[in-house]
């Protein structure tokens, strides 16, 4: 899923609603777009298997 901060940059400089006529255009809220974004970062990091933990190998340094 492609990262939505410039999405929600951008949703956050424009007005929530727009409307010419009898048409009207509600966009989705900043809030929305906000879960939207953390809940695909977190599917990422759980289809890695990981589940967001880094596992590495401790190596000791020299004698100190």
């Amino acid at each position: 899923m492609a990262d939505l901060a410039t999405e929600i940059h951008d949703n956050a400089k424009r007005p929530a609603e727009h409307g010419i006529g009898n048409a009207r255009i509600v966009e989705r809220s900043t809030r929305d777009l906000i879960e939207a974004d953390k809940h695909g970062k977190a599917e990422a990091q759980t289809a890695k298997g990981t589940f967001g933990l880094i596992f590495g190998r401790f190596k000791p340094g020299g004698t100190v």
